[in-house]
């Protein structure tokens, strides 16, 4: 009966290594879940949802009558990642894929939105930089959600000091802001109080009327789309009822297993004296 013994402690270790795999670091990459621009309009009217392009910056055209501003939402589904987890590192990356021929090197920012907007079925024409009608739910430079619910401030809610921020050339390029202390705690946020996750707004040069930037959307077909890498701990496995049996998730079951084996191991050697 001792090797039973033995066979039982053996399983129990190894069943305790299996019940804490989830301890270990996991990373996720993410698309993302909403994507649209801002377009400076007083009427508050245009929109481009589902288009294939965001837009930052000031515009301009040959008349030198379009020298209005363009901001890019974005927002990311962080369901994948366990409640309870602790983030470890955060990176954004996106693709520039058009510069104004008189574009010069500028800074693009990043900056938490403080309200929950929407995307709609408006899909612009042609290079789409100068928007198209609003559909139901869409943002706009005034409202968070087309045509009802507004924004407290024209052109979005969001946090004044920006999360992260990064200089561009004055041609395309792929850009990536790389993890820094303001970025984690800000998804962070989201994973401890996901009803507060309304995404980010990118800012450009909003000064210089011809540095507009053209970004792909989550709906381009195109390598380059934004996408989110995150680092994190998975969180504790959750408290088990009142009775005091573990949660029965994979975990918890091997941790019920892992203490009946021990028990019975204990029972074992004691009826062999």
């Amino acid at each position: 009966m001792q090797g039973r013994g033995i066979t039982c402690a053996m399983v129990a270790v190894i069943l305790f290594s299996l019940a804490h795999e989830n301890l270990g670091a996991d990373t996720v990459e993410l698309s993302a879940a909403q994507d649209t621009t801002l377009f400076e309009d007083a009427a508050g009217i245009l929109g481009n949802g589902s288009g294939q392009y965001l837009f930052v910056g000031r515009t301009w055209d040959q008349n030198g009558i379009d020298k209005l501003l363009r901001r890019a939402l974005i927002k990311f589904d962080l369901g994948s990642v366990p409640a309870g987890s602790t983030i470890n590192s955060v990176s954004f990356s996106f693709t520039i894929d058009q510069v104004p021929p008189a574009a010069t090197s500028a800074t693009i920012s990043l900056h938490t939105m403080t309200a929950d907007w929407g995307e709609g079925a408006s899909n612009a024409p042609g290079p789409e930089g100068r928007g198209t009608t609003a559909q139901i739910n869409d943002a706009t430079w005034l409202h968070r959600f087309f045509d009802s619910s507004v924004w407290n401030t024209p052109g979005g809610d969001f946090l004044p000091v920006a999360v992260a921020s990064e200089p561009i050339s004055n041609s395309p390029q792929d850009v990536t802001f790389a993890s820094n202390p303001q970025l984690v705690a800000a998804v962070q946020a989201w994973v401890d109080d996901p009803a507060s996750n309304h995404g980010w707004v990118l800012l450009g040069d909003e000064v210089f009327p011809q540095n507009a930037r053209r970004i792909l959307s989550r709906e381009n077909a195109e390598p380059g789309i934004p996408l989110l890498t995150l680092d994190f701990t998975p969180g504790p496995v959750g408290s088990g009822p009142a009775v005091g049996i573990p949660a029965m998730t994979t975990p918890g079951l091997l941790t019920l297993v892992l203490v009946l084996l021990i028990v019975g191991g204990f029972k074992v050697r004691g009826t062999t004296g």
